[in-house]
């Protein structure tokens, strides 16, 4: 599991998840004020990224984002945007089912 934390405008760190087929994030608010967005961004170079999902968020309980898919990108990072006085913890999980 790889965790990220911290507050809005958070990007996550970009991982190499070409060996798995199956990920999944876990966005948890923890305090503050919750109004923004969860992004799953992908790369084929590490360079160039793409939007692969989106979901925005106006409440703290509809921050609490679970969501699982699968591709076959090279690299993933997940970012919060928003409100810089809400407080996140993004939980990840890349395998292979």
């Amino acid at each position: 599991v790889v965790q990220t934390s911290g507050n809005a405008n958070l990007t996550g760190d970009s991982l190499l998840v070409s060996n798995f087929n199956r990920h999944s994030y876990q966005v948890l608010p923890t305090s503050g004020t919750h109004n923004g967005g969860f992004e799953i961004q992908t790369s084929n170079d590490g360079l160039n990224w793409m939007q692969y999902h989106s979901q925005s968020f106006a409440t703290s309980s509809g921050a609490n984002i679970a969501y699982s898919d699968s591709w076959l990108f090279k690299y993933a990072r997940p970012l919060i945007t928003g409100n810089a006085a809400g407080y996140y913890l993004i939980n990840e999980i890349h395998g292979n089912f």
